[in-house]
């Protein structure tokens, strides 16, 4: 059984339809974004994905969060366009655990796909609002080094036409098998 949500909402001309879909025997969470142009110009929009990887037990988690961020290390796979997270391991007993992130679309494409791993400089500083560099459309390092409080952010610059639509896909995938979840 495949389970799915959708949910419809207007802002201005855009309009903006969203469907999430999870395969409960399958690790994997895609959304599917639909933005429609209902007005009469053409509208340039930038799409952000944002999300921070634990990848690991509640308990290990709330213990020592600092201390659980710094096994988790971030890689851009190039030729998928997709973030690839690994939790290592701790112990001889755990596995690895992989999570990759991708954001696409076919069409209505501006420019590459960009990528932030560190949340610090994704929100600024003191902010607990919508992060600084959306806000203020700033671009993302595309950097992949370590970082003390690591976050995954995706985003794409698209141009829909009036009475036009763009798709984007947002796959979010888990496994200990870092192949599967980069063929998901």
């Amino acid at each position: 059984t495949i389970t799915a949500s959708s949910w419809t909402k207007g802002n201005g001309n855009i309009q903006t339809k969203m469907k999430v879909t999870i395969a409960p025997n399958e690790s994997v969470e895609i959304r599917k974004l639909k933005l429609s142009n209902t007005g009469n110009q053409e509208e340039v929009l930038e799409v952000s994905a944002y999300l921070e990887p634990i990848l690991s037990t509640f308990m290990q988690d709330y213990a020592h969060p600092v201390f659980n961020n710094l096994f988790i290390t971030t890689e851009y796979i190039e030729e998928l366009n997709s973030i690839l997270v690994k939790r290592r391991k701790r112990s001889k007993e755990e596995n690895d655990i992989y999570l990759a992130i991708n954001l696409n679309s076919r069409e209505y494409l501006i420019g590459d796909i960009e990528y932030e791993i560190d949340k610090a400089k994704l929100n600024g500083r003191t902010n607990i609002n919508v992060p600084n560099m959306i806000e203020n459309s700033k671009p993302f390092s595309k950097n992949t080094n370590l970082v003390l409080d690591p976050i995954v952010a995706m985003k794409q610059t698209i141009k829909i036409k009036p009475n036009e639509s763009a798709n984007l896909s947002l796959i979010i995938a888990v496994s200990d098998n870092k192949e599967e979840v980069l063929q998901a």
